[in-house]
């Protein structure tokens, strides 16, 4: 028998007052049972016994059922689990103690655990009940803010998140120099006839005939160069074939877009983000407008002047709509 332990034959009192004791303590006693994973390692404890002190704490019956990880998800990221299999494991004596905010507790907490047979046996005590400190209740102001803080940048994420997805056009979020894929809009997945490109890299998530002209290429040196380089890009109505369908069929588009790189909260360079634009019906409607003009000639026999101003206003005109050469960097 341990030192410090009595023989439960020698008790100077009946068995009866240990569950009087029990239900007096101001202090929490939680009974335990392991539950095993099919390696036969402890992956949880189910909860056999609350007395009266540990149901007010957590706010379960004397019987609940379930198990630590169900009835309080956090105990893992808190150490409760770990400190429960070492005390059964290894007879562990030390206390563990930390502050619990989570699946609706908010308190301190205090634990003594040790294994009796087939079971655990763990004394608890909380400060809900008792006066906290100037430094304490700054501690939780401060963790409230924070939590708040969080809550609002994921809410803000969240929102960001939506617009980008229904956003017209392409947006494209791209990470790490293999320019695996982050982030796609349902325009790039239309566009490009990838259904489910996060997670891959930008030339293999494409398919396969959109990958056999020299533009999907070109687009991953751009990403290369700027992500070496930090150095954004902006082109207009430049070519690009795509595969939509997915039919084994190319299709040539024409997108006006801007390559940007996107940095850590310590300004390095982590990616590079992609916003496009799908210009190909304005691109084939000047070309075919400048085709119809060149191909019409004004009749001037009867008003020779007034056909020369309108033929210099209609080549004015074609100056204006001449359609801008795309270039990718490190090409004529």
């Amino acid at each position: 028998m341990a030192t410090g332990t009595l023989d439960p034959t020698s008790l100077p009192f009946p068995d009866s007052v240990l569950r009087d004791l029990l239900d007096v303590s101001l202090t929490g006693v939680n009974v335990l049972r392991p539950v095993y994973d099919p390696d036969g390692e402890i992956e949880d404890f189910a909860i056999d016994y609350l007395n009266p002190a540990g149901q007010r704490m957590t706010g379960l019956a004397e019987r609940p059922g379930g198990t630590l990880l169900t009835r309080f998800p956090e105990s893992m990221a808190a150490g409760i689990l770990a400190y429960y299999r070492r005390a059964y494991t290894e007879g562990y004596p030390g206390l563990h103690e930390v502050n619990y905010q989570a699946d609706g507790l908010d308190n301190y907490f205090r634990l003594a655990a040790r294994r009796n047979g087939e079971l655990l046996v763990v004394s608890f005590t909380d400060t809900s009940d008792q006066d906290r400190s100037a430094v304490e209740l700054a501690l939780r102001e401060s963790q409230a803010a924070e939590r708040a803080a969080r809550a609002d940048a994921d809410a803000q994420r969240q929102r960001l998140y939506e617009f980008m997805s229904a956003a017209p056009g392409v947006v494209l979020s791209l990470v790490g120099p293999q320019h695996v894929i982050e982030f796609a809009n349902e325009g790039f997945r239309q566009q490009f006839g990838v259904p489910d490109p996060v997670g891959k890299p930008y030339l293999e998530a494409l398919p396969v005939a959109a990958t056999q002209d020299d533009s999907a290429y070109q687009a991953t040196a751009l990403y290369d160069h700027i992500y070496r380089t930090g150095e954004p890009y902006y082109a207009a109505e430049a070519p690009y074939y795509v595969d939509p369908t997915q039919s084994g069929r190319r299709e040539l588009r024409y997108f006006t877009f801007a390559v940007q790189a996107a940095r850590d909260g310590r300004g390095r360079i982590v990616g590079v983000q992609v916003f496009a634009t799908d210009v190909t019906e304005q691109v084939l409607a000047a070309s075919s407008w400048s085709s119809s003009t060149r191909s019409s000639k004004p009749a001037c026999s009867s008003a020779p002047s007034k056909c020369g101003r309108k033929a210099s206003a209609s080549s004015a005109c074609l100056r204006r709509r001449r359609r801008p050469s795309a270039s990718w960097p490190g090409r004529s």
